[in-house]
């Protein structure tokens, strides 16, 4: 719902801005304006990746103590969700990109960061495919379909709307002012969606942790030691959920 609410105010502000000649109206429309920083849909951005970051961490910690053999996937996770909260925040891929525009003499490395951009992920992908294997199916099904959607607008819908602007569209029409709204407006489906797919991972994987997205902690059966020898295993509810050493 926040997101279609953002993505109106948008568009209703660009259509003032457009249709009525008004390009402040007391400063509401660069305020919800989803092509600038500092903002409303910006910090609202910033703030599902923390959020994403914070429980990612919750995660590697509740892994460490499982000795699953994931708690480096869920941090390197947790890093890279903070690290786009700030530069969401605080523009730090603008500060990086401006030099070496100056550099160029050419604002093409706009776009041209796409591809760098590009075989990262296609590294991280390869990397990551130990950790989602280990995933239960539904986790997995629902991170993939997050990134996917949020990497085809951050990389994919991003590159069209830079291809737009160096072909005069940028920012003085409404079809470059539409799809500026569906890119942020996807990315940030995909966002909610993963916190989502966090959340859901915690309440069925994790039942340790259920406490987190509100589950009744008082009607969940205690933990039990289980096994003999030098290696209990801590079970929950008939789960295993880590060893006991």
């Amino acid at each position: 719902m926040a997101i279609v609410v953002l993505s109106l105010a948008h568009l209703a502000g660009q259509f003032v801005r457009f249709e009525l000649g008004h390009d402040q109206l007391r400063g509401l429309i660069p305020m919800f304006d989803m092509d600038r920083e500092f903002n409303v849909p910006t910090f609202f951005s910033s703030g599902l990746m923390l959020g994403c970051a914070l429980v990612l961490w919750v995660i590697a910690l509740a892994s460490r103590a499982a000795k699953d053999g994931l708690t480096g996937y869920w941090s390197v996770l947790a890093w890279g969700f903070l690290f786009m909260s700030l530069d969401d925040a605080v523009v730090l891929h603008e500060k990086i990109t401006r030099p070496l525009r100056l550099l160029t003499h050419s604002d093409a490395f706009y776009m041209r960061w796409m591809l760098p951009a590009t075989v990262l992920i296609a590294i991280l992908g390869a990397f990551y495919i130990k950790f989602l294997a280990a995933l239960p199916r539904r986790s997995r099904m629902l991170f993939l379909v997050s990134a996917v959607i949020f990497l085809g607008a951050a990389v994919g819908l991003e590159t069209f709307t830079s291809w737009l602007g160096f072909h005069g569209q940028r920012p003085e029409t409404m079809l470059y002012v539409i799809l500026v709204m569906i890119e942020e407006s996807v990315e940030l489906a995909g966002i909610t969606l993963f916190l989502y797919a966090l959340l859901d991972h915690i309440r069925r994987a994790l039942p340790g942790l259920r406490a987190l997205v509100g589950e009744d902690v008082e009607a969940m059966p205690p933990l039990a030691i289980v096994g003999r020898g030098d290696a209990p295993v801590v079970e929950h509810a008939g789960q295993r959920v880590g060893s006991g050493r």
